[in-house]
């Protein structure tokens, strides 16, 4: 497994999980309070985000039963959140994609779109770029 993913991992647990179910024991966490934090996330997250939270937690849970620490995973009784698969992009034709770049011309952010409708990237894939990512790619 990546850094990046690992890292993602690690940002969904600590920023929708640890403050929402707090620093209670994992024995006292209940399928209930599993839905009403999916319920809560899907009012200002995407369905696919609240499905990669509900992913890794489970996981997690899953290693804690594996390693003794759980007698039962408590996500397999919540109802698991559906990822929303109508998130798809737009295919721009030629003239379409030289008025985007025209747009975006003088405005900081245009290395960024021009990267994004030239590589064909998801969104997640450029804001995941680093400077040393680029410098890598770049023949020397």
């Amino acid at each position: 497994m990546n850094t990046r993913t690992l890292e993602r991992y690690d940002e969904l647990l600590r920023l929708h999980v640890i403050p929402a179910l707090g620093p209670r024991p994992l024995q006292r966490v209940s399928a209930t309070e599993i839905d009403a934090l999916y319920a809560a996330l899907e009012t200002h997250l995407s369905g696919r985000t609240v499905h990669h939270v509900h992913t890794v937690f489970g996981a997690c849970l899953s290693a804690a039963v594996r390693k003794g620490l759980l007698v039962f995973n408590p996500a397999s009784k919540a109802e698991a959140p559906v990822a929303d698969e109508t998130e798809v992009g737009q295919v721009l034709d030629q003239n379409q994609l030289a008025a985007l770049l025209l747009g975006f011309r003088d405005l900081a952010i245009y290395a960024i779109v021009a990267t994004a409708a030239f590589t064909g990237a998801r969104r997640n894939e450029i804001l995941a770029l680093r400077w040393l990512d680029l410098i890598q790619a770049t023949p020397h």
